[in-house]
């Protein structure tokens, strides 16, 4: 019935091309891999993510998420300052807690630094599109649930999400916001894990339990 009212065309057929999505392995010392691990029941943990139950994954890892996430922001730190010395101009970071917000903040306020999060008011956040596109704003904080939807962040072409969420949805509409049809280049996603601790795992599994779920969405 609806044919010749509406021309439907694919993402593809628009030229908005899906992103690419990669895992991005971060080193830090053997005490920050061991306050990251903490005493978790390690193959209860591994079980719930192979399993995709992500409310069993959330009870268990429970307030470590939050330790993981600020361990991982300090490596962050250090990763996007050597990232824009080798010429990137733009980059979001998707995070989750807003104390992590904070130390990203603060250690890369430098570099120009927009933020949307849950305090952020509909006026300001109107204005941080616009803003975004200007050349002086190298940085742009985005908080995984604010920031999920109903803003264009494709005047980067990278993504950094330094703590994923647990519901492949969220990351779906996050991963969505540097993706355009006005974008030039593919868009790329990295997940950043811990080396050597039960995070890089998990990540895997999400990655691997995100994987499906795009493809149902798009």
């Amino acid at each position: 019935r609806l044919e010749g009212t509406f021309i439907r065309h694919t993402q593809e057929e628009v030229g908005i091309q899906e992103p690419r999505y990669e895992l991005m392995p971060l080193v830090v010392s053997a005490a920050r891999r061991r306050e990251c691990d903490g005493d978790l029941d390690q193959q209860r943990v591994l079980a719930a993510a192979e399993n995709g139950t992500t409310r069993d994954l959330e009870m268990e890892l429970g307030s470590l998420r939050r330790v993981t996430g600020l361990v991982k922001a300090g490596a962050v730190v250090d990763a996007v300052r050597e990232e824009f010395a080798n010429g990137i101009e733009k980059l979001v970071l998707a995070y989750w807690h807003k104390d992590v917000g904070d130390k990203l903040a603060g250690g890369l306020a430098s570099l120009g630094v927009l933020r949307l999060d849950g305090a952020t008011s509909a006026r300001d956040r109107e204005s941080l599109e616009s803003k975004w596109r200007q050349k002086k704003y190298g940085l742009f904080l985005a908080q995984v649930r604010a920031a999920g939807e109903a803003i264009d962040l494709s005047a980067a072409s990278e993504m950094w999400v330094v703590e994923p969420s647990l519901g492949p949805g969220d990351m779906d509409q996050i991963s969505k916001r540097i993706v355009n049809v006005g974008q030039k280049r593919r868009a790329l996603i990295r997940v950043v894990t811990l080396e050597g601790t039960i995070d890089e795992i998990i990540q895997e599994f999400l990655l691997r339990l995100w994987a499906p779920i795009r493809e149902v969405l798009q």
